[in-house]
């Protein structure tokens, strides 16, 4: 008598917290796109308004009068519950602190837009699938001698995939 065992392990283990720097700047000799970032896939998606495949969220550029870049606003393409900021902090390990210590999506009115994002903040996403990621603010970096200016954005993040408000 032969006993013949088979698994089928998928190996793939889905990435639910990371790092990922985004920027505004616009990609792509013939049509431009921008690489925004799908948290159920843990990776940048190239985005334009003709795309098939829509990220999660994208760096658009605050620009002043004079079109000058000064800031970052997020943006989440056909959502327009996505956002909500959870808290804001001048000192990095304040942030650090309540972002660790935020595990539960509060009840709260999600906005479509995340303007005049600043270091130190800490939001709560709303997928278009009704799932759950916190995120903050690590990083900002206007890119001034580009020519179009541009802005990079470092963000930590956690994604909770399974619907539950629970981090």
């Amino acid at each position: 008598m032969t006993l013949v065992f088979s698994c089928s392990k998928d190996d793939t283990e889905i990435k639910t917290s990371g790092e990922v720097v985004l920027s505004s700047q616009i990609l792509g000799s013939d049509v431009g796109y921008v690489l925004g970032f799908s948290f159920e896939k843990a990776e940048k998606i190239s985005y334009n308004l003709k795309s098939t495949i829509i990220p999660d969220f994208v760096v658009e550029n605050n620009i002043d009068l004079q079109g000058n870049t000064i800031g970052a606003n997020l943006s989440s393409p056909k959502n327009d519950k996505a956002f909500y900021l959870a808290g804001e902090f001048d000192d990095p390990s304040a942030s650090a602190t309540f972002y660790e210590e935020l595990t539960e999506v509060p009840s709260v009115n999600f906005s479509a837009k995340a303007n005049e994002i600043k270091i130190g903040q800490v939001y709560v996403f709303q997928t278009r699938e009704n799932n759950y990621a916190k995120f903050r603010i690590t990083n900002l970096e206007i890119k001034k001698y580009a020519s179009p200016q541009y802005i990079e954005v470092t963000i930590q993040w956690k994604y909770q995939p399974d619907g539950s408000t629970l981090f």
